[in-house]
């Protein structure tokens, strides 16, 4: 009986000691982003009915921000209650909270409203667990693979669902890299280009600067001695993957242009509040030729608003 006793108690023993060496092993885990490294620099599409039988439709883009210290996600979906009007309509936060090791969540939404709470991830699983009214809602991203997740949000109990509100899968839309291809032209754009023509020269000079934007120069010469100078700027926003054009022209008033279109040979401003030169387009003949054209409101286009530039 003395040896049972003590057999019994060294076995409780070792079976503490193991889930203590368990338990901190897991909970001494670094806690990072990587779960979201899939979802990053992609397109997430996903189209269902909630219970109610009312439309759920969203697009979803993640990204890193700050050394891979965020995830900055933001969602398309329905901004009416008609369910009429689909524009942008959240903004939201992911991030460590090294103290708590965990990771939290912060929603922001058109309306402004702000949701918060807190992310589990399972493997390759996310699961998000959030406070909504009085209710305590969870919303499961489900790894199928590389391209597809089932996505489920509902009321847990106990690990299992209790009560699901929402079923449907998001994929992933099949992209390329907008940001890549920016880069690429920004390269190819870089160094001296020269256009002339029987009433000036007009030399181009672009350059990276420190935050990695694109500077331009432009100088206009006429009969050898320089007219004015004018500077320049295109900047791409990684967050909204958005590009600006921005420059002052001859009389030194302020120009402001956003891109609508670009590939790693061509790029597309337009601003219809200006009467003239309302779209600006930058592409490339060949290697050795950029063409500058505008277009205006007020008049045609003619050859003399398209000025073909040569590289030094």
């Amino acid at each position: 009986m003395f040896i049972y006793s003590t057999i019994k108690k060294m076995k409780n023993l070792l079976i503490s000691a193991l889930f203590l060496s368990l338990t901190s092993c897991v909970y001494g885990q670094n806690v990072d982003l990587s779960v979201f490294d899939n979802l990053v620099g992609k397109t997430w599409q996903a189209e269902g009915k909630w219970g109610d039988g009312s439309k759920f439709k969203q697009a979803l883009t993640f990204e890193y921000a700050l050394g891979k210290s965020l995830v900055l996600v933001k969602a398309k979906g329905f901004t009416d209650k008609e369910q009429t009007k689909y524009d942008w309509r959240n903004v939201g936060i992911r991030k460590v909270d090294k103290e708590a090791k965990k990771i939290k969540f912060w929603e922001f939404d058109v309306f402004g409203g702000t949701t918060e709470g807190d992310i589990t991830v399972q493997d390759k699983n996310i699961l998000y667990q959030y406070k909504y009214g009085n209710t305590m809602v969870s919303d499961l991203w489900e790894y199928v693979n590389d391209s597809t997740y089932n996505f489920t949000v509902g009321s847990r109990k106990n690990g299992e669902w209790a009560q699901k509100y929402l079923s449907c899968q998001f994929t992933a839309e099949k992209q390329y890299n907008k940001a890549v291809e920016f880069n690429q032209l920004k390269k190819k754009m870089l160094g001296t280009w020269i256009a002339e023509n029987a009433k000036e020269t007009v030399i181009k000079e672009w350059t990276i600067d420190e935050n990695g934007e694109l500077l331009e120069q432009s100088t206009y010469l006429k009969n050898d001695s320089t007219r004015t100078k004018t500077l320049g700027k295109i900047e791409h926003f990684d967050f909204d993957n958005e590009v600006l054009l921005l420059y002052a022209d001859k009389d030194n008033s302020m120009k402001m242009y956003k891109a609508f279109f670009w590939t790693k040979e061509k790029i597309a401003f337009a601003n219809t509040d200006y009467e003239d030169n309302t779209k600006v387009t930058y592409y490339f003949k060949d290697n050795n030729t950029l063409i500058l054209e505008f277009e205006h409101k007020s008049r045609p286009k003619s050859t003399g608003q398209v000025i073909a530039f040569k590289r030094k």
